[in-house]
């Protein structure tokens, strides 16, 4: 929650403004010099960052040892992504993909393939089907989707986004404490990511939503926080 420190000190105005800027910084990664190849090695950071829950690691059968040697791997992933962004801002996208061959490489001294797929998988359920749709690297080739079916997707996002952001300014007006207006609202959450999920697929074709099902696997059931209690998902504590 590292962007959300100086929270205290901005209008309640600007923090609803610039949740809703956060919110498409997520899922707009894919607009950027380096597209889709950007995205995958973004999400990838963020999805091994889940491995830290118990439920995870057990749905993952991740071994403590292993999860003990990922978690200095994804502080050293997170550190070089962000030195590779502020330094590289046109970089294209076989850039990227080879920032994230080196991810790959480094992840087999913690992860076989199948697991860091399927934390792939928990990673996308957790953004839902607009989102990751909207930006995955392979999104041509798996879901080929229309024109109208990209509006239509696009005005889902921003729709949940709304929502977000109306309930968190609803907190602001009965909340006097900012540094609780980021607590609370997680079965909000849960919920904002079914009724997205629901529409989402209504705009998909029976072969598109089989693709969707097939990119997330089986679905995850557990809680996304760490052995202290830290949110491993920005908005999410469980799915």
């Amino acid at each position: 929650m590292a962007a959300y420190r100086g929270a205290p000190n901005m209008s309640r105005s600007r923090i609803v403004l610039l949740l809703l800027v956060l919110s498409f910084v997520r899922t707009g990664l894919a607009a950027e010099d380096g597209g889709g190849a950007h995205w995958k090695l973004a999400s990838t950071i963020e999805a091994c960052e889940l491995a830290q829950s118990a439920d995870v690691q057990q749905d993952l059968k991740l071994s403590a040892k292993q999860a003990k040697k990922l978690q200095p791997l994804v502080d050293e992933w997170r550190a070089r992504y962000k030195a590779f962004r502020k330094a590289n801002k046109r970089a294209n996208a076989e850039a990227w993909q080879e920032q994230y061959r080196q991810l790959s490489d480094e992840a087999k001294k913690a992860l076989s393939a199948a697991q860091l797929a399927r934390l792939r998988q928990i990673y996308f359920q957790c953004e839902g089907a607009a989102a990751v749709i909207l930006a995955h690297e392979d999104a041509a080739m798996l879901f080929a989707l229309s024109k109208e079916q990209r509006q239509k997707l696009v005005e889902i996002q921003i729709g949940s986004e709304k929502k977000r952001a109306d309930a968190f300014k609803q907190r602001m007006a009965t909340n006097k404490n900012p540094l609780e207006l980021f607590q609370g609202g997680a079965e909000a959450e849960r919920q904002y990511l079914r009724e997205s999920d629901e529409q989402a697929l209504a705009v998909l074709e029976p072969a598109q939503r089989d693709a969707w099902q097939r990119l997330i696997g089986p679905a995850f059931q557990g809680r996304l926080i760490d052995a202290k209690g830290k949110r491993l998902h920005p908005r999410l504590e469980a799915l």
